[in-house]
Order: C-alpha cells, then sequence, then structure tokens
C-alpha cells in the first residue's frame, strides 16, 4: 500500500483511506486477486488425467473424521463452488483460464464507479 500511496502522491497524514486509494490508481482488490488464482488453480487441477494423486484425492470420503466442537472449516471446493456462482461461471469454463480472467476482469470495469455513471 505504500507503493500505491507514493504513486497517487498521498501520505498517511492526509487521511485518505486505502479503498479511495486504490479506486483512483484502479488496482484490483485483493479478494479478486485470489478468486482468480483459485479459480485458475481448479481448472489445472480439472485438467488432469482421472488417475492423477491431485484428482483421486476429490473423490475421498471424510466422513469418518472426528470433528471437533468449532465451526467447521469451509472447504477448498466450497470456496470454489462460491467463486463461480459469484462470477456466473461453470466448472466447463474453468478449463480455458483465459475465458475466466476476461471474465473477472469486465466484472470489475463494470463494477468501478467511473463506468457506472456512462
Amino acid at each position: 500500500m505504500r507503493m500505491l500511496r507514493w504513486m497517487s502522491g498521498f501520505t498517511l497524514r492526509d487521511g485518505i483511506r486505502n479503498e479511495h486509494i486504490c479506486e483512483k490508481i484502479r488496482v484490483a482488490p485483493v479478494e479478486d486477486n485470489i478468486r482468480e488464482s483459485r479459480i485458475r488453480w481448479f481448472g489445472h487441477i480439472k485438467r488432469q488425467p482421472s488417475d492423477d494423486p491431485v484428482r483421486k484425492v476429490e473423490v475421498l470420503d471424510f466422513t469418518y473424521v472426528k470433528k471437533g466442537r468449532v465451526r467447521t472449516k469451509k472447504f477448498w471446493l466450497e470456496n470454489i463452488r462460491n467463486d463461480l456462482s459469484l462470477l456466473d461461471l461453470n466448472e466447463n469454463l474453468t478449463f480455458n483460464w483465459i475465458v475466466v480472467i476476461s471474465w473477472i476482469f469486465i466484472n470489475l470495469i463494470l463494477s468501478m464507479p467511473f463506468f457506472m455513471t456512462i
């Protein structure tokens, strides 16, 4: 964030929030970058042959594992399903990561305040 502040000419003393600086410079939010890399990795795994060890882990059954009293952890596949539903994608589109990245980029551009006024 320090580099972004320096690029925009603001300091911490100016009291400008990080979100406003990111909007001004048009930097993608961290959540979008994480979502993009997660979907890209999902597509990479889906392109592997079905006898690959990574694909064999998909069908393992963990129901016998004893769970604690705390909230159950969110599984990686649940995150992927949430990401795909958020971006209106299906699993077949993840085979081509260029389509996914362009889809994310279009949604990011359309969500910026500058384009909402046009």
